[in-house]
């Protein structure tokens, strides 16, 4: 059936259903002190609403279960972090590719958060298809070379992982984030981008290691130079950086 649900559709349905979730959880762990007396004892009250919101928050998570079930030619890929492919597979031109990036990246953003312990943040799976299109946009000559075997690949790939990471920066597709620091997020996005440019320049060395980690490691111990370039929007700086992590990586 997912094949006859449009994309935009079915990414929109995905988005509305966790969004639905995070309000629910945001209201169940925040109480608005404004709000009138109760009628009937607050620990009864307390308890119904506890109950009340649990159901309910079961429920949309059946409900995004359902959803991807639907949309998804292969359900299974949703339950935990993807594998990172390479960038001239997310961007060669097909719809498979283009779907494939913005599921990744909202599962590969959710892994990232939740090594921060910050569980209940809003993603936005819709996000990544405006980041997708603007890559298309900035990038689109450049990277149908990639498979060329004269094309200088991790001066390359180290490009295109500054622009994937300033744009993740830029467009924000985790919304709510207030419990995460500046800093977690920008080196979450920043591993993020190097892990999916470590796909694309070694796809044979990285074989059988997990990209993410690796490059959630090797963005920690730049982490002080990543934020300094950020702060001063170097977008060469950055290159050069993640150029080095990818020729020193794995």
């Amino acid at each position: 059936m997912h094949q006859d649900i449009p994309n935009d559709i079915a990414v929109s349905i995905k988005d509305k259903l966790r969004g639905l979730r995070y309000a629910l959880r945001h209201t169940r762990h925040g109480r608005n002190e404004a709000e009138k007396p109760a009628v009937l004892p607050e620990v009864v009250l307390n308890r119904a609403a506890h109950i009340a919101a649990t159901v309910m928050d079961k429920a949309f998570s059946t409900a995004e279960t359902i959803s991807i079930s639907l949309v998804s030619d292969n359900p299974s890929i949703h339950e935990t972090a993807p594998d990172v492919q390479s960038l001239s597979f997310y961007f060669n031109g097909s719809s498979e590719g283009q779907r494939a990036f913005h599921r990744d990246m909202y599962y590969l953003t959710k892994a990232v958060l939740h090594r921060n312990k910050a569980e209940n943040l809003l993603i936005q799976e819709a996000v990544f298809k405006t980041i997708y299109a603007r890559i298309k946009q900035l990038h689109g000559a450049e990277l149908s070379n990639l498979q060329n075997p004269t094309t200088d690949i991790i001066q390359q790939s180290a490009g295109f992982c500054t622009t994937l990471f300033q744009e993740m920066l830029r467009q924000q597709p985790v919304r709510q984030s207030g419990s995460l620091s500046k800093s977690a997020m920008i080196s979450g996005f920043a591993a993020i981008a190097l892990a999916c440019a470590l796909a694309t320049a070694k796809p044979v060395d990285m074989e059988n290691i997990d990209n993410l980690e690796s490059a959630l490691l090797a963005v920690e111990a730049r982490e002080d130079r990543i934020i300094e370039s950020v702060s001063q929007n170097d977008s060469a700086a950055l290159q050069k950086l993640f150029a080095t992590l990818i020729f020193h990586l794995p």
